[in-house]
Formats: structure tokens, sequence, C-alpha cells
């Protein structure tokens, strides 16, 4: 499964998890979740149609969302994420990964600092 691929794959990398530990989650943080920590969601999935068969690539759209206690400490993770997954490398099923949007967030109840990138994962299902 991609989503298990894509959060292995960011806990191999020493830059994330010197920064969060064992702070990445799937879908939403476990409650006793410290910061910063890193929340990955699936937010759509396409896939191009062919009249030869299944495509065997399907296209993702992942949110990552880098949490800290301050701007800067987001903005940190966050550069962190998007160098490992810009590096290319083993990423078992994964074919290529690019980012399509971030978006700095503040939120004002939990006083807490957010960037959120949203990347297109292409994999083989196959």
């Amino acid at each position: 499964m991609v989503e298990q691929d894509l959060v292995a794959y960011i806990k191999t990398s020493t830059a994330i998890t010197d920064l969060v530990g064992t702070g990445i989650f799937a879908l939403f943080p476990s409650q006793s979740a410290s910061l910063p920590y890193v929340v990955i969601t699936r937010v759509s999935t396409g896939r191009d149609r062919t009249l030869t068969g299944k495509d065997n690539f399907p296209k993702p759209l992942f949110q990552l969302e880098c949490v800290a206690a301050d701007y800067l400490g987001a903005k940190e993770l966050a550069a962190a994420v998007d160098d490992l997954l810009n590096a290319g490398g083993p990423h078992l099923s994964i074919v290529s990964t690019t980012l399509v949007n971030e978006i700095d967030g503040f939120e004002v109840k939990t006083r807490l600092h957010r960037v959120i990138q949203d990347y297109r994962v292409i994999y083989s299902d196959t």
C-alpha cells in the first residue's frame, strides 16, 4: 500500500526523525503526540484511463502537514520533507513525487503553526 511505503520512506530520513522523533502519522496524530510532527493524508486519487487495460500507475494527491510550536519550526520540518521527497532514491512502490502546493497556516485555538504541502505521488500498483 502506497501510504505505508510513503510513511516508511519518510521514517528513513534522519533529517526528519531528528526533528520529530517518532512523530510521523497517517491520517491524524495520536492524542499524546508531542511537537513537532508530520501527518500524512491521502486527499484524492486519479488514474489515467486507457482503452488497452488497467493503468498500473495511480496518481494520488497526498497532503503532508508539518506541525510545530513555532513558524520557523514548521518551515524547517517542511523543508526537510521536501528535500527528502525531491531527492529521489528507493521509494519502494513510489515512482515519483511532485510538490503541487504549499500553504503556511496558524491555528488560533491551539496556537500551532503548520505548513501544509500537497504532493502528487505516482506509484506502481502491480
